[in-house]
């Protein structure tokens, strides 16, 4: 009865996500490979040669803030929901970004090796990392953070950051655009 009551609690909606100011207005409000469970909402910017994707999604299986982002991130990889959520600022990317060119069917997400969290201002705060190459060749084309802010009551805002790898942006953990996020 237990599993069926948490299961039941991830399809009640989320809050609507919210960029920052600096991001202007997002250019799509809905991601057609989302899944329908978890219940989620995903807005998608592009700024400064990225796209910006701000995720919120129920987490049935945690209420509590105590590893929820880190845990979302795992089941996340092993269901592979990042490879399905990802689809869509691949395609974005390919659209709007000059000299970038991928078939945003044939991509692969190649995990990389991290510290598991990362310091913004006071703050550490759980993240990913990973690479985008083209399914057959081993050449990195873009790069993607997923930083996760966790809330209490059952709900995650997870921050992705996908950055072609012919951008001159050198910083890793995308410092500038984390720090505009977390501004009031």
């Amino acid at each position: 009865m237990l599993l069926l009551i948490l299961n039941s609690s991830g399809f009640y909606p989320v809050s609507p996500p919210v960029g920052a100011p600096e991001w202007g207005e997002p250019i799509a409000t809905e991601n057609p490979h989302a899944p329908a469970w978890p219940a989620s909402e995903q807005y998608t910017w592009i700024h400064e040669g990225a796209v910006i994707g701000v995720l919120v999604t129920r987490t049935p299986h945690t209420f509590s803030t105590f590893g929820q982002a880190s845990s979302t991130m795992s089941l996340g990889v092993m269901m592979g929901m990042h490879d399905e959520r990802l689809h869509q600022s691949i395609q974005l990317m390919d659209d709007s970004i000059p000299g970038f060119s991928i078939n945003a069917d044939a991509f692969s997400l190649a995990e990389v090796s991290t510290e598991g969290s990362h310091n913004y201002g006071d703050e550490e705060l759980t993240i990913a990392r990973f690479d985008v190459k083209r399914e057959g060749f081993e050449t990195t084309l873009a790069r993607v953070l997923v930083v996760g802010f966790p809330t209490s009551g059952g709900e995650l805002t997870l921050l992705t950051i996908t950055r072609p790898i012919l951008s001159s942006q050198p910083d890793v953990f995308e410092e500038k655009i984390v720090l505009q996020f977390r501004a009031p």
